[in-house]
């Protein structure tokens, strides 16, 4: 019998009243609500310890515990984080993974005319720069970006290889694609610009596929070496082990079911924020200012929902339960897979809960089949759950409020539903507020979701325009064409072609190998005059062209895509249908 491991079911609290010294709770008939206890001795500790210490030791251990967690976070991340990292005694600039280093803007048409506002003071410079790590996964653009005839979405921005990429790839994925930074942790860099170029290979290196470009660039840059560096490394990892070891040992410890949820969630905000995925970048005394007061504004909206949240799920799961360490296990690490969810959700090929992004992602639509599925499974069974509880029509009741809601706001014109998942793990939470260990795991997922979302992006809106959605980007062309050119072969030298299109009155944007060259209200062009005067020889085999309208406030709709110009036998190619 001694070698048998002990198992007994959870009885209710207050039949171990005299055994953990708790005040009297509610006595909690239904089987339904009843968890198994594995090592019940360890599972009654924390009681036990609780009715042993003083109300002053109580909160003294709390304060410990989470000036310890705060010291070490502070201590491993404080270098990679606040501080200004130096790289051969001067100063790096810090970068997020997505960042364009000051020096690029996207769209491209950002830029300027001839791209003048990216290429000016740093066109011939070096420019040494900090990445954080995870950016294979966080330099990825969202917003369609043309590569002469091909189009990037969802990709890191890498364009070339070889150590020569186009000036406007994202440095950060660059640098990890070169081999300069490590994906794991971050690192510091060094860039050389060398202006204009005319052909970028295509390579897979480090686990990111550049793109190729088979014409001329305004721009182009190299990485040349970069020597003792301090203050480059990214420690993210650390912090992220040191929080979810604090955050089960606080969950295990701690009794109070509020302060438990306030623990977690308060102790997941902040790893997020300032270690794991920070949403803005730090390093300077503004940048360090901006994103502490950011994180305040946010967090005081994260504490709001917690507190909603405690009235209406996680006190009908967690007050008077006794089981601790299953409680440690079975709520917080799935927590901490709602709040790392960039990572642990990080090969879905969708990111947004939106039809255009399922129709555009390869594999969109079987992943949302599957996900939707083990939803359905996991409500069947919490439905099942429910009814022993005797509170499922209490449930219908307010699914069928929450449904008839969404079924309002989602037919107001003009706007577009978002579900955001922090958004997503509200609306499931009502169906965790019963005692079991799937609750336990659902709750601790939906509230980690709510978390991470809150963190990173704030309170994002249900209701968004279509400019939001489409990430502020107006993909409009209305009665916009690109036409056959004028073409007038030279013997020996380049072609003449003379780009028309179609529209009617109003100004134009014109846009050749990804740069704006023009804007005015013509509808023709001399391409070869720009040419012979903006390229260097030799001239490129392939020139591709698009044309947009000019908007209100100086803004362009939706490009055209990329007509192709072939200088070598003065041949044409028309673009696809449709805008970008």
């Amino acid at each position: 019998m001694g070698d048998e491991p002990e198992s007994i079911e959870l009885l209710p609290v207050s039949e171990h009243h005299d055994d953990i010294g708790g005040n009297e709770a509610k006595n909690m008939n239904d089987k339904s609500t009843q968890m198994y206890m594995w090592w019940p001795k360890a599972q009654l500790f924390p009681r036990k310890l609780e009715s042993f210490l003083s109300l002053p030791a109580r909160v003294a251990a709390v304060i410990s515990m989470i000036g310890l967690w705060l010291i070490l976070c502070i201590t491993i991340n404080n270098s990679s984080l606040f501080m200004i990292p130096y790289a051969e005694d001067s100063p790096v600039v810090p970068l997020s993974c997505g960042d364009g280093g000051g020096f690029w803007s996207h769209p491209n048409e950002k830029c300027g005319i001839d791209a003048a506002q990216c290429t000016g003071s740093r066109a011939e410079g070096v420019f040494a720069f900090r990445c954080p790590a995870n950016c294979k996964h966080d330099g990825r653009t969202f917003q369609k970006t043309p590569i002469g005839s091909t189009t990037v979405e969802r990709a890191p921005l890498v364009i070339g290889g070889d150590n020569l990429y186009r000036a406007d790839s994202t440095l950060c994925a660059a640098a990890l694609h070169h081999g300069a930074i490590s994906n794991k942790y971050g690192g510091c860099a060094k860039v050389r610009m060398i202006g204009q170029h005319n052909g970028f290979n295509s390579t897979l290196e480090n686990g990111i596929a550049s793109y190729a470009f088979d014409s001329s660039f305004v721009g182009s840059f190299e990485f040349v070496p970069l020597d003792k560096c301090k203050g480059c490394t990214d420690r993210r990892i650390a912090v992220g082990v040191v929080s979810v070891l604090m955050s089960m040992l606080t969950g295990y410890i701690f009794a109070s079911p509020w302060l438990f949820l306030c623990t977690q969630c308060s102790i997941g905000f902040w790893v997020l924020y300032f270690g794991v995925d920070p949403p803005l970048k730090a390093g300077t005394a503004q940048l360090n200012a901006e994103i502490i007061s950011t994180g305040f504004q946010r967090y005081m909206v994260a504490l709001w929902g917690v507190f909603l949240i405690y009235h209406i799920a996680a006190k009908a799961q967690l007050e008077n339960m006794q089981a601790n360490l299953s409680r440690a296990i079975f709520w917080v690490l799935p927590f901490y897979v709602g709040i790392l969810e960039n990572y642990t959700f990080a090969l879905l090929p969708i990111d947004r809960l939106l039809i255009s992004d399922f129709n555009s992602q390869a594999g969109g639509w079987i992943t949302v089949v599957i996900l939707t599925g083990l939803i359905v499974l996991g409500a069947i069974s919490q439905a099942f759950a429910l009814y022993r509880a005797k509170k499922l029509k209490k449930m219908i009741i307010i699914y069928s409020a929450i449904l008839a809601v969404i079924c309002v706001l989602s037919v107001i014109p003009n706007e577009t539903l978002r579900v955001h998942h922090y958004l997503l793990g509200l609306l499931f939470l009502p169906g965790t507020a019963i005692q079991t260990t799937p609750s336990l795991a659902y709750q601790g997922l939906c509230v980690g979701l709510f978390v991470s979302g809150v963190a990173r992006w704030g309170p994002a809106s249900i209701l968004e325009t279509s400019a939001h959605v489409n990430r502020n980007r107006d993909t409009s062309g209305e009665d916009l064409e690109l036409l056959q050119p004028t073409i007038n072969g030279r013997d020996g030298a380049l072609g003449e072609f003379l780009i028309n299109w179609t529209g009617s009155q109003g100004q134009f944007s014109l846009v050749v190998n990804d740069v704006e060259i023009w804007k005015g209200n013509k509808t023709t062009f001399n391409l070869t005059d720009w040419v012979e005067t903006h390229v260097e020889k030799p001239f490129p085999s392939k020139i591709y062209v698009r044309v947009a309208r000019v908007l209100r406030n100086n803004q362009v709709g939706g490009y055209t895509h990329a007509g192709v110009i072939d200088t070598t036998n003065n041949h044409w190619t028309p673009p696809d249908k449709g805008f970008i």
